[in-house]
């Protein structure tokens, strides 16, 4: 039998009744049973139509041998009994389903991504799951569903924007700032040195020492902004390093770099715009790929990647929209 975890909302009708007979229909079907049930919360609407009603939350645990596809199909299923129309996306809703975990599977099909690839930054997802599952593991960012909550709820927060030309960066910078409301932090940690010549190991660690202190635990506490944005990160350090060393200089670089690590301050969300526009060299081009493999391993920092230029400002504003209801 596997664990999975469905989120669960409404914002039309009889929210708290249609949420009420979801539970009831599923725990109906003889191969699923409901295990926990969180208490619900009332939150306003991210992306869609101006105008809509607030929204009643919750998530449920449940225990089921239907496997992945299956069993959303039998949400769906679930949705139309209950009178769920599907029109605008980001719509309002009688009720919305949606499969959070399956277990610990990564699945990755046109139809069904788990683990959600929204959940982590949504906290009208966290906070029920807190309530039903806090100590059970994200799938691949390695953390737990409280400490991805505790992240997204933590003051000042940390957004990363990664990927951007001068101008995109400065035209979202300006947004967020006003949006959320934040401030953004200039830090200049070798960054041109991404596409220039080669570093030895001693100019490496010079600029690991300068991202260790910019982005140290005790200098993020001074500041008073409920956000902060900022476009470098402290793992660019190891991406950088990756680009010109290797064996024994590597691994000291590494060392260092781990122990460093958990001095730094956590980053609530990484943003990157990983679109298919030319690097100006091999180089560039070596790092992009070693951010690409960064981001894809367990590195514990909650991530949304945005492919296309023209979806990041629709990405963002829905970002916003999660982060502040």
């Amino acid at each position: 039998m596997a664990i999975a975890y469905v989120a669960l909302g409404s914002n039309q009708g009889d929210r708290r009744n249609a949420i009420r007979r979801a539970i009831q229909l599923l725990g109906e079907e003889c191969r699923i049973a409901i295990t926990a049930v969180s208490p619900l919360i009332e939150t306003r609407p991210v992306g869609g139509p101006d105008g809509q009603e607030t929204y009643l939350n919750g998530a449920i645990e449940l225990q089921t041998d239907l496997v992945p596809l299956v069993l959303l199909t039998k949400l769906l299923e679930v949705e139309q009994a209950l009178g769920r129309v599907r029109g605008e996306r980001w719509g309002s809703r009688s009720i919305d389903l949606d499969l959070l975990l399956y277990g610990q599977e990564i699945i990755d099909l046109p139809q069904l991504c788990v683990p959600h690839p929204r959940m982590h930054y949504r906290r009208f997802v966290l906070e029920p799951m807190t309530r039903i599952a806090p100590s059970v593991m994200h799938p691949t960012l390695g953390l737990t569903i409280q400490k991805l909550f505790d992240r997204m709820t933590r003051s000042p927060g940390f957004l990363v924007l990664l990927g951007l030309d001068d101008f995109s960066q400065k035209t979202l910078f300006q947004t967020l700032t006003h949006r959320l409301p934040a401030i953004t932090l200039e830090i200049d940690c070798g960054k041109s040195s991404r596409y220039s010549s080669p570093q030895t190991l001693s100019r490496h660690l010079e600029f690991l020492e300068s991202y260790s202190e910019c982005f140290s635990v005790n200098r993020f506490g001074d500041f008073k902004s409920p956000w902060i944005i900022c476009s470098q990160w402290y793992d660019m350090a190891w991406i950088n390093a990756q680009c010109d060393l290797s064996g024994s200089e590597l691994d000291r670089f590494w060392d260092v770099w781990s122990r460093l690590r958990k001095q730094v301050f956590e980053v609530t969300l990484l943003i990157w715009l990983n679109d298919s526009g030319d690097y100006v060299s091999s180089r560039g081009n070596r790092w992009r790929q070693l951010l690409a493999a960064h981001l894809e391993s367990k590195i514990a920092t909650p991530v949304l990647e945005v492919t296309q230029e023209g979806q990041l400002e629709s990405e963002i504003d829905l970002v916003i929209q999660s982060l502040v209801s």
